[in-house]
């Protein structure tokens, strides 16, 4: 199964490509849209704590709920999980309390894809999206995983996100693996 964070375009794809897939979003206006965009015929179902929109053949669900209430007896063990700045979006003192969350999501053996922004400082502007360096990443993750950064450019996915003016942009692309012992 594959879990994915945040608004991801191609989340579709993914699961016509064969893989189960889980999506969460805390709005539920984003997931009509989604469904709309996509064309997708979604099933409704309410549960005590949010709304999960499936596809007939079960392959593809969304779940509306606050990420923070997350837990495998709710949505279940992912050995795969695009985070596409999942990170970035929510406020910096809930980090730890959210990378906590997402690592008890996960199998034993897992592949996580994070997707993150590093910008210098900006006077009055502390996001969202907020700046994460590599090495708080590494602080946040690093006791369960290993994170390797696969690939830094310029963010211009999220410039529009940002007040102008904001220098040294770096959209970053980590993948975090099982920890060897």
């Amino acid at each position: 199964m594959v879990i994915i964070q945040y608004k991801f375009e191609r989340e579709k794809d993914v699961k016509v490509s064969g893989s189960g897939v889980v999506g969460v979003e805390g709005v539920e206006k984003i997931v009509q849209e989604f469904g709309e965009e996509h064309k997708l015929d979604f099933r409704l179902t309410k549960t005590a704590h949010g709304k999960t929109y499936q596809t007939p053949d079960g392959r593809l669900q969304i779940v509306v709920e606050d990420l923070f209430s997350l837990s495998p007896a709710k949505i279940g063990l992912f050995d795969v999980v695009w985070d596409r700045a999942s990170i970035i979006a929510i406020n910096v003192c809930d980090r730890e309390k959210y990378a906590a969350v997402m690592m008890s999501l996960l199998e034993p053996e897992f592949r996580y894809l994070l997707v993150s922004l590093d910008y210098a400082p900006f006077p009055n502007f502390n996001g969202p999206p907020s700046s994460i360096p590599l090495s708080e990443l590494t602080v946040l993750y690093g006791d369960k995983a290993e994170c390797k950064l696969l690939e830094s450019h310029g963010g211009n996915d999220f410039q529009k996100l940002l007040p102008s003016g904001i220098e040294a942009l770096a959209e970053r692309y980590v993948l975090m693996t099982p920890k060897k012992k």
